[in-house]
């Protein structure tokens, strides 16, 4: 699974139509085992800085085939809500999120983003997981 933590920074007044300043944390974690399924190339790199209308990227991989992967989920963890950014069953966004989806030696390369941006207000902060499960039930951690 892949995660980002971020907060909002601002100096100062800004008017609402301002882009907001996001700093995010992010990491690729481990796969379960050399045959799990594996998120790599995650964009933002850790302590970059995210704006509100940026998109967030990765690489899905399994070491069987993209046709081994049985589910994959992006989950986004917002101050409010939880939301459904992508499910690989549907192979569709959610209602909230445009982004795309492009196929890769052994999997999938993705960008996503939020519709009307990521609204962070200062203090708060996102967490974004990625979900993957192949046909074996193997599991990045």
């Amino acid at each position: 699974m892949a995660s980002y933590n971020g907060t909002e920074r601002s100096a100062g007044t800004r008017p609402d139509s301002a882009l907001e300043v996001i700093e995010c944390s992010v990491r690729a974690t481990s796969a379960s085992s050399a045959d799990a399924p594996v998120i790599s190339n995650v964009t933002p790199a850790s302590g970059s800085s995210l704006t509100n209308g940026a998109s967030i990227s990765f690489d899905l991989t399994d070491p069987s085939g993209a046709s081994d992967l049985s589910e994959f989920f992006v989950v986004v963890k917002l101050p409010a809500s939880w939301e459904v950014a992508y499910d690989l069953n549907a192979a569709a966004f959610g209602p909230q999120y445009t982004g795309a989806r492009s196929s890769i030696t052994n999997g999938y390369s993705f960008s996503l983003a939020r519709v009307g941006g990521w609204g962070l207000r200062a203090g708060q902060s996102i967490t974004v997981l990625c979900l993957p499960r192949d046909a074996a039930g193997l599991t990045s951690s």
